[in-house]
């Protein structure tokens, strides 16, 4: 689950009328509907737009893991309620992640009752699961120490030992669960590319992982249940576990990845999100490079946490028809893009990121948000994905996704992002889709608007998940060639064709460029108050922020680094961009220890959610500052002695000096690697050397007697008491021999 975040990363309502919310069509058909029954729209005259869909290429197909929820163990009281599982049932989500996101810390499986806040075992959280129909759990382990010692028991929480007992468990009961380790723990221990603080978690995973493993070989373990695209992307966080946990240069004792991705605040950006998922440069293009780099093998990818909106709590996007729209493209882009499997988050809760209001809620709880529907939309599409294009925008005018079912029946979801209805002609190549009939389930707010609470799903004003929904409406057979429907304003339909027959191969010819809505230009400027001052001082600071056109709440994040390049200083504040600057403002007080030397002021802007970067600006402003001097440091190793057996002791030694200045509570990272891998790493602290002096910091390692012969490099670094700021670093300080 989302939490606070500290990182560096308007709502547009039309009013349409009653009538623009009713869907329409012109289909070539024979039956109840003809095209002269087609409501006028107030938006005005419909825009037209072509898809090409070829049933004979089938670019995958979607596993049953593919559509899953999370189960918040803490949080909501509803959940768990046999309305819900009632609700479910209607959806395509087979797969529950227990328990949910950040419970997990403080989650214990053998005495879920400790604090008296959970009370669903494992157990009991699958025969929920089952009454809905769901045939797999994803399940997560402890990582962090928030729990005690279970009682009774001989092993520690969070300890291997206590998540090989829980596969234990799972088999003996026959529960089919895939086990994730931890949850979000880049948040805690990622704070910089390459961090050596995140390397704790990946030792954990891998001990984990190692445990786990021998109950069941085949066990599917995950990780790293990053947090978001700026810790598993822009600080390498997944780059980093797969060295350390993929087959190439580490344990290999991952079976598949597992990311949260959050993007968008409001309609007017998260429409975009899953083109921005899919284009060449956005996050899966990312994580198939990296994954290939870094395992041989094709790993599964699952998106365990994922939601479009600014934040889990008073979210006022959530209950809208605009997030429902946005979210049934976004599972349309997973679909697309080679996803293993998406878990929504979570079942309840219209303020946060549910499907379902919640208990004291704003209505009551189990009831349905729009969002719902979209789930249910997807119900109704196959599970073979077809190739298909168009000539649309797909970020701002309209996205389709076709799908094939068992008996070749032919699926499309069209998603209305704009306030005017909208002419598709579909094509079939080699095939027609004369003579079929056609079934039509659609989703539209009640007046029209995207801020709807509201919405009408085949043709019902919010009916009950707790009953049958209503069924398809009649499209009758269609005749020609080609399928040809309006879609209406902010609207979602699911075109379901019984079948097609063989037609003659088309000879398309090459499809215009989409129609495209110019491209947003963010453009952000920074100042300072004082060109120069004290350690000790506050600094002023400022930024302009100036948009092309109308981009919704952003983030305006202004960082100070100083001479050394370490931030000292971060000030944000949410804007609304319309097309008009924006200015904010802020202030940094520098450390009376500040280091002297130029500081640079970096600005950016960011979607509320820190996604995605819509500007950076590197040297936004620069002043001086007369401080501390910096030390010059150095660092040597060496190593006693030079060869040694499994069992043996080895001394470990930095030799460090310092020039310019004292160094003052320091602290000495000790790593050993054989190759490329790190078998262990120690740190001293408190580690103080004078101007001009050098002194000597040694620890002992005992070779574990499962240690393997040959080389071994020791590395060191010398840090501030917190990790940062690197004054020295040896990548090769010394080497010795395991014989």
């Amino acid at each position: 689950m989302r939490g606070s975040t500290h990182v560096p990363f308007t709502s547009l309502v039309w009013r349409l009328g009653l009538a623009a919310a009713l869907c329409c069509w012109a289909i070539e058909l024979a039956g109840p509907i003809s095209k002269t029954t087609l409501p006028a729209y107030a938006s005005g005259a419909p825009t037209s737009g072509t898809i090409l869909i070829d049933p004979g290429s089938i670019r995958r197909t979607l596993p049953n893991t593919f559509f899953g929820i999370n189960y918040s163990a803490y949080y909501e009281p509803a959940e768990g309620s046999r309305a819900s599982a009632r609700a479910l049932a209607q959806t395509p989500i087979r797969v529950v992640r227990f328990p949910g996101g950040s419970p997990a810390d403080s989650y214990d499986w053998q005495d879920p009752q400790t604090y008296g806040t959970s009370h669903t075992s494992p157990l009991r959280l699958w025969t929920w699961a089952r009454s809905f129909g769901a045939t797999h759990i994803l399940f997560q382990t402890n990582f962090r120490g928030n729990i005690p010692n279970p009682p009774g028991r001989s092993y520690a929480a969070n300890s291997p030992q206590n998540a090989a007992a829980w596969v234990q468990y799972d088999q003996r009961l026959h529960i089919p669960a895939a086990m994730e380790v931890g949850n979000e723990e880049d948040w805690h221990l990622l704070h910089r590319a390459d961090d050596p603080a995140y390397q704790t978690y990946i030792d954990g995973f891998n001990a984990q992982a190692r445990a786990m493993h021998q109950v069941d070989p085949h066990l599917a373990v995950l990780g790293p249940v990053g947090m978001n695209v700026w810790y598993w992307l822009n600080l390498d966080g997944l780059k980093m576990f797969l060295r350390g946990a993929g087959n190439r240069y580490g344990s290999g004792q991952v079976g598949g990845i597992t990311l949260h991705f959050y993007d968008g605040s409001d309609w007017n950006n998260a429409m975009r999100s899953p083109q921005w998922w899919l284009s060449p440069h956005g996050p899966w293009a990312a994580i198939e490079n990296i994954v290939r780099a870094y395992d041989t093998r094709r790993l599964p990818v699952y998106i365990t946490e994922w939601n479009l909106g600014n934040r889990d709590q008073h979210n006022t996007f959530t209950p809208t028809l605009g997030h429902a729209l946005a979210v049934a493209d976004m599972i349309g882009a997973f679909a697309v893009s080679g996803v293993a499997g998406q878990d929504y988050f979570t079942i309840h809760r219209s303020d946060g990121w549910g499907l379902l209001y919640g208990a004291h809620d704003a209505r009551p709880a189990d009831s349905p948000m729009p969002t719902y529907y979209a789930m249910a939309l997807w119900d109704h599409m196959g599970r073979r994905v077809l190739a298909s294009q168009q000539t649309d925008d797909a970020a701002s005018v309209l996205s389709s996704y076709a799908t094939s079912g068992k008996s070749g029946s032919i699926r499309v979801l069209l998603v209305n992002k704009r306030p005017t209805a909208h002419h598709v002609v579909i094509e079939l190549q080699r095939r027609s889709p004369a003579g079929h009939r056609l079934h039509i389930y659609r989703l539209s707010g009640a007046a029209g608007s995207v801020s709807d609470l509201d919405a009408i799903y085949d043709g019902v004003r919010m009916p009950s998940p707790q009953h049958r929904l209503p069924g398809p409406i009649n499209g009758g057979v269609v005749h020609g060639n080609r399928l040809t429907y309006t879609i209406a304003p902010y609207s979602a339909v699911v075109l379901d064709l019984a079948g097609t027959t063989p037609a003659p191969r088309l000879r398309w010819p090459a499809l215009p460029a989409p129609v495209a809505v110019p491209p947003l230009k963010v453009t952000v400027s920074g100042a300072v108050g004082a060109r120069a001052l004290r350690a000790g001082q506050t600094q002023a600071i400022g930024a302009t922020v100036a948009s092309t056109g109308a981009v919704g709440s952003v983030i305006v994040d202004m960082e100070v680094y100083d001479s050394q390049g370490a931030r000292v200083c971060q000030k944000d504040q949410t804007v609304s961009l319309s097309g008009v600057p924006v200015t904010v403002s802020g202030s940094c007080s520098l450390s009376s220890t500040a280091w002297s030397g130029t500081y640079h002021l970096k600005v950016g802007v960011f979607g509320a959610n820190w996604t995605p970067l819509y500007a950076w600006n590197d040297n936004a402003a620069t002043f001086a500052v007369d401080g501390v001097a910096w030390p010059k440091v150095r660092v040597a190793g060496t190593v006693q002695p030079s060869s040694v057996s499994a069992g043996d002791q080895v001394t470990l030694a930095a030799d460090i000096s310092t020039q310019d200045a004292p160094l003052t509570n320091a602290l000495v990272d000790f790593e050993l690697y054989e190759g490329s891998k790190k078998v262990w790493q120690t740190a001293q602290t408190s580690v103080s050397v004078p101007e001009g002096a050098s002194r000597s910091v040694s620890v002992a390692w005992t070779v574990p007697m499962s240690a393997t012969t040959g080389s071994y490099v020791l590395k060191v670094g010398v840090f501030g008491a917190t990790w940062k700021p690197l004054y020295a670093w040896n990548d090769a300080a010394a080497s010795f021999i395991v014989k």
